[in-house]
């Protein structure tokens, strides 16, 4: 594993956390030296058991401490993260088909309405119509008989 990332690490929580080296060591029991060695990468931390000395001092994990972040946590926060877009999208979404729903129910409502008002129409011409063929029937009865009498 690349040391770089856990010397960076660990001077990061030790300033994080406002200890000073001579902090860290009285409260790890390692020697300053040492410490310093670590903290400055001239010295491999190699032994686990110094990991979680360090990570214990720091509150954090010593997968933290190694790798800069909580894996778990960080995947649990992008599940968070991407389980909130979704829902914020779905309900977005949601609003958006309501919507369109509601136009083209007033759409379907008007058109209804304009078919109900053409058939009003219709039935009114053909009464009319009707009323016409029967004076016109009428008119030609009328003359038929005047031209027959």
């Amino acid at each position: 594993m690349d040391n770089s990332s856990i010397l960076l690490n660990i001077r990061r929580y030790r300033t994080l956390r406002k200890l000073s080296q001579k902090e860290v060591c009285e409260k790890t029991g390692l020697n300053l030296k040492t410490y310093q060695r670590y903290e400055s990468g001239e010295t491999p931390i190699l032994r686990d058991d110094i990991v979680w000395l360090l990570a214990e001092v720091f509150g954090v994990s010593p997968e933290e401490l190694l790798l800069g972040y909580e894996p778990t946590r960080d995947a649990a926060q992008k599940v968070s993260e991407y389980q909130a877009e979704y829902e914020t999208t779905i309900t977005r979404e949601r609003k958006s088909f309501e919507e369109t729903l509601r136009q083209k129910d007033r759409q379907i409502f008007l058109l209804e309405d304009n078919i109900r008002d053409l058939r009003a129409t219709v039935k009114r011409y053909e009464e009319i119509l009707k009323m016409y063929e029967k004076r016109l029937d009428e008119s030609f009865v009328g003359k038929g008989e005047k031209d027959g009498k």
